[in-house]
């Protein structure tokens, strides 16, 4: 204990006033003999042992008086034994959580976040002007962090917005904890200032708090922590919400009919009629339904609607209701439309009967609803022809992706146009068979402009073509690294386990993908932490590049794989375009592939990926954003559009200066000034903009990158492209970073969970901002007990005043005695 008014302390000398007037006058007073004293004796000696206890009593309570008196003016403290920090300069961290469930708004009309800034501000108040602050947010972990004065908080903080996705509370602490060590002084504090959803302490975050409370125990300079939680009664908050917009297509082709869906949650009790919703088209009203969604429950509302132009579009579906989360009333998705992929099939080995022909079940599976006379479009056009018609196919259809099944040997112009296929941006699938000749594929592929050789050299063929007993090989699985088949695990994460393979090629991939130095830089699409090894990213095709564009052998990314290891497909970029092997044919040959469920999908999404140049224009707030800059390359009909344009300006000025009316045409074609550098930048969904070089320029291909969408909403990436005499080409493409529905289920987190985690952490669990001060007051200061003191030296005012009129009643009654004798 220690004395903050040390020097009033000693005023508890006083005490030794009364104690001196009592010894002083204890014997002034005269003894007097009388004939009837005996009468008396007994009367007086009960009552001069009352009067004498309460004598000392009435001492002993005059002397605490003054005692007590001193100790409230000297302000005692409670310090445990231990050396308290006082007003030394301290290093306070504020790990806020702005996530979009903190716009969740009470019954008074006052969301999360504002109550959380007004408890941080009242937090920073306490601060004195050495303090340093370090103001982090759940969004922004990434980022590196600055500390600050409690001013410049303040104003950074009225800046903040609840705009982003789940936030781990594990996480957010670890950061916390991190940032602190950076700290200038000894005296570090950690405030976490959160919703604490149930999503925010689920068991990986449990487990991240556990390691988070070893690593605490092993410093030295432990910080004080402490959890400000705001989210209460979340159960009672009715909410209701657009969870999702999903494409029932494939793809969007342009100028056809796209279907689409909606899914509107109700998280109250009551249910919700005649709700209105409008679907919007990049901003302009598209559709409107009215919907009943009961209460507790989901329901779809869906839009059939044609996009006639190739590009990114914005689709948006908004409902007008008042709830507790207005946020999440709207929500959107980016939509790449693309042209109708043309896929030519040539078959080796066709055949008169329906299924007996190399190509009939993948021309099922690429086109299914034209097949199935449904009217719905296919994001593939299908062409079958014969070995013999390929030269003339290629050239005249112009494909966008050429299947080889089981084709034998090919002449050298074959060859040559395949070649010059491919490296001019086309897609070649090769399936194996038993009339593939490997000396012929295993040459080189020759054309005008390279050479280059397939991703995996052909070897002998391996296990039983023919026969009832066959020997089944192990089908292993396909690579987690090729994101285009991720979907194929819904519902199941191993989808390829049911494929019967009975003879397979044997591919001799020329170097693995995990293997190539280029991949360091493809890890754009993992959502797992950066010291994790690069087999855990998942990647398309549009971002796999070799190891150099001009070997002819470049790295293969393998895709699937037998149990054995022995690869089925293989993938390799060759020039501008993609070369796809299979060691198996795409019939019922060698492998019941075509006959199981996922031949249909996989084959799809392989299509759209190496062909359709479908792009991943839909992330998740706080992911990357890659954008390749070869989508930005102006098209002809922009190259026309600005040649018009600068003839109709021209024209204009001609005019201006007198030289009559002049005809507005096209003086020729527009081309692009190579000798001049092509400009872009990044907007986003705050209007602000950003100049970006591309990056990552290998085999042929850049990319934009934004290392990470803080915000949600719409990110445009345009380019400004020079033409040869007129002004540059504008062109643009958007991305859209959304937040998790998850954010708009509204549940606290178990009190019991919470109060799990605080002591994992060592922290301490408030509701109210002013009780965390209070601790954090006593923390500093110790605990004042003059409050106390003086509760107690009013107790023994009224105490010796009570005493006091007993002793006089006392005497009184013996004084009435002795005149009644």
């Amino acid at each position: 204990m220690t004395l903050l008014n040390g020097l009033l302390a000693f005023g508890a000398l006083a005490f030794t006033v009364p104690l001196a007037i009592h010894l002083l006058f204890r014997n002034r007073f005269q003894v007097m003999e009388w004939g009837a004293m005996h009468l008396l004796e007994a009367v007086v000696r009960v009552n001069r042992r009352r009067l004498q206890l309460m004598h000392l009593l009435l001492l002993l309570l005059r002397c605490l008086i003054p005692i007590v008196l001193a100790f409230c003016l000297a302000r005692p403290v409670l310090t445990g034994f231990q050396v308290l920090p006082g007003d030394a300069p301290r290093t306070l961290v504020i790990a806020l959580d702005d996530s979009q469930s903190m716009s969740a708004r009470d019954s008074s009309g006052q969301t999360r976040m504002e109550r959380a800034k007004q408890s941080i501000e009242v937090l920073l108040g306490t601060l004195s002007r050495r303090d340093e602050v370090i103001l982090m947010r759940s969004s922004q972990l990434s980022l590196p962090v600055s500390a600050s004065s409690a001013q410049d908080a303040a104003e950074s903080l009225r800046k903040v917005k609840a705009a982003s996705g789940p936030v781990d509370l594990g996480n957010l602490l670890r950061a916390a904890i991190e940032a602190a060590e950076d700290g200038v002084y000894p005296q570090r504090q950690i405030v976490v200032v959160g919703d604490f959803s149930s999503d925010s302490l689920d068991d990986a975050s449990m487990e991240t708090l556990s390691a988070v409370a070893e690593s605490i125990e092993r410093k030295s300079l432990k910080p004080s922590i402490g959890f400000l939680n705001l989210g209460k009664e979340s159960g009672q908050l009715a909410n209701l919400s657009v969870d999702s917009i999903e494409s029932n297509s494939a793809a969007v082709i342009a100028g056809r009919g796209g279907s689409f869906q909606a899914t509107v949650r109700n998280a109250s009790d009551l249910p919700v009629r005649d709700l209105r919703l409008t679907w919007y088209l990049d901003g302009s009203e598209v559709g409107q339904a009215s919907l009943t969604v009961a209460a507790r429950s989901s329901t779809v509302a869906r839009l059939t609607h044609r996009i006639d132009q190739v590009g990114v579009h914005l689709l948006t579906v908004s409902v007008e209701h008042a709830d507790a989360l207005l946020e999440d009333n709207q929500r959107s998705i980016a939509v790449d439309v693309i042209d109708e992929i043309k896929v030519l099939l040539v078959d080796g080995d066709p055949a008169q009967e329906p299924l007996e022909g190399e190509t009939d079940y993948l021309a099922i599976a690429l086109s299914p609803f034209a097949f199935g006379g449904e009217d719905q479009p296919d994001a593939v056009q299908t062409k079958v022809c014969l070995r013999q018609q390929l030269q003339k196919s290629v050239v005249d259809d112009a494909p966008d992706l050429v299947v080889l099944a089981n084709v034998s040997d090919l002449s050298d112009q074959e060859r040559s146009d395949l070649s010059q296929f491919v490296m001019r941006g086309g897609t070649l699938v090769i399936f194996d068979g038993d009339q593939v000749d490997p000396a012929d594929y295993n040459a080189d592929w020759t054309c005008a402009e390279g050479s280059w050789k397939l991703p995996a050299l052909l070897g002998e063929v391996i296990g039983e073509t023919e026969g009832e007993n066959r020997l089944q090989q192990p089908s292993g699985s396909h690579h987690a690294i090729y994101s285009p088949w991720e979907s194929l695990r819904t519902g199941n994460e191993q989808p390829f386990a049911d494929i019967d393979i009975f003879a397979y090629r044997d591919l001799k991939v020329s170097r693995s993908f995990t293997e190539s130095p280029a991949v360091a830089s493809l890890n754009v699409q993992s959502q797992q932490s950066t010291d994790e090894s690069v087999d855990g990213a998942a990647v398309s095709v549009r971002e796999f590049v070799g190891e150099d564009e001009d070997s002819q052998v470049g790295a293969g990314m393998t895709l699937w794989s037998l149990g054995n290891g022995a690869p089925v497909a293989v993938l390799a970029r060759r020039g501008d375009g993609n070369v796809v092997q299979f060691s198996i044919p795409c019939d019922t040959a060698w492998a019941s592939l075509p006959l199981r469920l996922v031949f249909l999908p996989m084959m799809q999404q392989l299509v759209l990926d190496t062909a359709g140049n479908q792009q991943r224009v839909n992330i998740a707030v706080g992911e990357s954003v890659v954008v390749a800059a070869e989508s930005l390359i102006p098209t002809e009909s922009d190259l026309q559009s600005a040649g018009l344009q600068a003839s109709r300006e021209k024209a204009a000025a001609s005019v201006a200066q007198g030289n009559g009316s002049q005809t507005t045409q096209n003086q020729g074609p527009v081309l692009i000034d190579e000798a001049k550098a092509v400009k872009y930048r990044i907007q986003g969904p705050d209007g602000g903009e950003e100049s970006v070089e591309p990056s990552g320029v290998e085999g042929g291909i850049s990319r934009l990158i934004l290392s990470s969408a803080m915000q949600r909403g719409v990110y445009h990436f345009h380019a400004e492209t020079p033409i040869v005499g007129g002004l540059p080409v504008q062109t643009e493409t958007i991305r859209l970073a959304s937040i998790p529905a998850s954010e708009s289920v509204l549940r606290d987190a178990d009190p019991e969970r919470v109060r799990t985690a605080a002591e994992l952490s060592g922290a301490m669990v408030y509701e109210e901002v002013s009780a965390l001060a209070s601790d954090d007051q006593q923390r500093r200061f110790g605990r004042e007990i003059w409050r106390w003191l003086f509760a107690a030296l009013l107790v023994l005012l009224v105490g010796e005043l009570l005493l006091q009129q007993r002793a006089v009643a006392t005497v009184t009654s013996t004084r009435s005695k002795v005149e009644a004798i």
